[in-house]
């Protein structure tokens, strides 16, 4: 229910009751994310707990990520301390989400495309603070639920190109030198599933799943997983 404006900026003590509400962070100043938008979507998402915090420094010295933490969304103009965020959760390991919440679709591309080279695209979901608010209400709703969000801008350029055919082509006349493991990672890859329980659901070290990985990435003759997906789902993958 509406709390006013107190519920966009917790006490100590309020959390303290609190410990085992679920919560979400919004991480970036005021002008991402204004205090309108959390008291609504503390309005929405009644039992979820939002707040946000200037800069990671606050949300780290919080230790909001010890409690029931179900998403951190990150303003653009942090985009540069993802990679910080996702070790930290991973050293906890923390099934938070972590979204980059974005208006300049160039920059939001740009990340994706980083993480997509390291193997990561699935690590981060993406929310759009332009949309029409009923549907960034239903995005964030999809996050957190659990799901995955990356809006097709983020793949668009990594697909249609002229060489798309050459490489699937290359896909199938590669599949029989494709390991059992390799197409079982490239399948779980293809449902958007992270390193982290593709690794769980193989029994498999992350490392190992990132090595995997490289040699399909290699195999087929892409950039990355993202476009190894693809070709996957695409008709690159045994019948």
């Amino acid at each position: 229910m509406f709390r006013g404006e107190n519920s966009a900026f917790a006490s100590k003590d309020y959390v303290s009751e609190e410990a085992t509400q679920p919560s979400v962070a919004f991480v970036g100043s005021s002008l991402s994310f204004s205090d309108q938008i959390i008291r609504i979507a503390n309005i929405e998402f009644e039992g979820v707990a939002f707040k946000r915090y200037d800069t990671i420094a606050d949300f780290r010295a919080s230790n909001a990520a010890q409690g029931n933490l179900i998403a951190v969304i990150v303003e653009e103009a942090l985009a540069g301390q993802l990679g910080d965020l996702l070790e930290m959760f991973q050293e906890l390991e923390a099934t938070c989400q972590v979204v980059l919440g974005y208006r300049d679709a160039k920059l939001a591309v740009s990340v994706f495309q980083k993480l997509s080279g390291q193997g990561d695209q699935c690590e981060v979901s993406y929310l759009p603070m332009g949309l029409q608010f009923d549907i960034w209400l239903s995005v964030l709703r999809l996050l957190l639920c659990g799901g995955k969000f990356i809006p097709v801008e983020m793949v668009a350029d990594m697909s249609g190109g002229p060489e798309d055919s050459l490489r699937i082509a290359h896909a199938d006349a590669g599949l029989s030198e494709w390991t059992e493991r390799e197409r079982e990672v490239l399948a779980l890859v293809s449902e958007g599933k992270p390193n982290k329980t593709i690794a769980t659901e193989l029994d498999l070290s992350e490392h190992t799943i990132k090595l995997h990985i490289h040699h399909v990435i290699n195999k087929l003759g892409v950039r990355n997983r993202t476009e190894a997906a693809i070709l996957f789902l695409g008709g690159g993958r045994a019948a």
